[in-house]
C-alpha cells in the first residue's frame, strides 16, 4: 500500500494538502491502493477532505515508521515543512520506499526519489543523497478541477471582466485599493476578498466573492478576461487553463516563480507589492493588454508551458520506483 504523509492548518496552509490529495488521486487512477494521513494545526477542518474516505485526520511527525507499520504501507510520500531529517532517515531505514517532496532544498533527503514540482526546480542538487530525482514544468501539480479544464479559457475580443486574487489572508491589504482602482478605470472586477464585506457600500462595478472550491474558481476564471493574482500557484493553474494574467509579487517566497514565468515571456517586467506607483503600473499593464492579440499570445504560451499532465508523470514515476 502506498501512505502519503502531509499536513495542513494553521502555520502551514493548505498547499501540501491539496497537492497530495491531487497526487493521491492520481494514483488511485492507477488502481494503486492509497492512504493519506494529515498531520492539523490547529482545529481539523474536515470539509477540505470531506468526500475521499482514503484521507484521514492524524499525528504522525513524532512517530512516522510507527504509522508506517500501523498502515502495513510498502511506500511512503512525505510532503513535510517540519519534520527532521532523522525522522526521514528512520523511514529510509525502515524498508519501505521513501518518496519526499520538497520545494526549496531543505534537506538532504535519504530518499529513492525527490520530487520537486516547481517550475524553476534544479533536481542535480538532491542527487547527492537521493537516489533519484524529478521536477520542473513537467512535474507541477494541478488541483483535479484545473487539469480536466486544461486549455478551456477563451480569449474574448474585449478586456471587460477582471478576476482578482490575492490569497487568502492579502497579508498586504491590497485587496481594497486594487479592486478600487480597477472600477475607476472602467473594468468590471470580481474580487475573491478574505472577508465577505470589505466595502460599505460595494461599488455596483466590483462583485466580492468568498473562498472558492475548484470548480468554483475554474468558472470564476473562465468567466473573466483577465485576472490579477499574486505570485504563486495560482500562475501554474492559470497557464495550464490559458488564462491572461498580471501577477503581484506579494512576497520573497514568489520571486522563483516570478522569475520563471518573466524569463518564459508569460508575464511583463514586475510589479511589487509595495512600489509607490503600483496602482498606476497596473492600469498600464493592463492597457497592453486590452488588445485581443495579445491576451491570445499569453494563452497559448500559458498551455505550452504548463499541460496539466504534471501529476499524472509524477504518479507514473513514483509507481516505477516503487515495484
Amino acid at each position: 500500500m502506498m501512505l502519503i504523509l502531509t499536513e495542513a492548518g494553521e502555520g502551514i496552509g493548505f498547499g501540501h494538502l491539496t497537492r497530495m490529495m491531487a497526487l493521491g488521486e492520481a494514483l488511485i487512477e492507477m488502481a494503486l491502493p492509497v492512504r493519506m494521513l494529515v498531520q492539523w494545526e490547529g482545529p481539523v477542518q474536515p470539509q477540505v477532505i470531506e468526500g475521499r474516505e482514503w484521507v484521514l485526520a492524524g499525528e504522525w511527525r513524532d512517530a512516522p515508521v510507527g504509522v508506517i507499520e500501523q498502515f502495513q504501507a510498502s511506500a511512503v510520500v512525505v510532503d513535510s515543512y517540519r519534520l527532521f531529517f532523522d525522522a526521514y532517515q528512520a523511514i529510509a531505514n525502515a524498508g519501505v520506499h521513501l518518496t519526499a517532496i520538497d520545494d526549496y532544498h531543505r534537506l538532504p533527503y535519504p530518499a529513492g526519489l525527490v520530487v520537486n514540482p516547481n517550475v524553476y526546480a534544479d533536481t542535480s542538487r538532491y542527487l547527492d543523497s537521493a537516489r533519484h530525482a524529478v521536477g520542473g514544468v513537467e512535474y507541477v501539480i494541478l488541483r483535479p478541477a484545473f487539469v480536466r479544464a486544461a486549455g478551456s479559457f477563451s480569449v474574448r475580443p474585449e478586456l471587460r471582466r477582471v478576476l482578482l486574487t490575492l490569497g487568502g489572508s492579502d497579508v498586504h491589504s491590497l485587496g481594497l485599493p486594487v479592486a478600487g482602482s480597477l472600477a475607476t478605470i472602467g473594468r468590471e472586477v470580481y474580487w475573491i476578498a478574505p472577508a465577505l464585506a470589505p466595502f460599505d457600500p460595494p461599488p455596483t462595478s466590483v462583485t466580492i466573492y468568498g473562498t472558492q472550491g475548484m470548480e468554483g474558481m475554474v468558472q470564476l476564471v473562465r468567466d473573466c478576461d483577465l485576472v490579477v493574482c499574486g505570485g504563486g500557484q495560482t500562475l501554474h493553474e492559470l497557464a495550464c487553463l490559458g488564462a491572461p494574467c498580471i501577477a503581484l509579487e506579494l512576497g520573497d517566497d514568489q520571486l522563483p516563480n516570478l522569475n520563471f514565468y518573466e524569463q518564459t515571456g508569460l508575464l511583463g517586467p514586475r510589479l511589487r507589492w509595495s512600489q509607490e506607483n503600483l496602482l498606476a503600473a497596473l492600469a498600464d499593464r493592463m492597457e497592453s493588454l486590452r488588445p485581443a492579440a495579445a491576451r491570445s499570445r499569453l494563452s497559448l504560451l500559458g498551455r505550452e508551458l504548463i499541460d496539466g499532465e504534471g501529476v499524472r508523470r509524477l504518479a507514473r514515476v513514483i509507481a516505477a520506483q516503487t515495484r
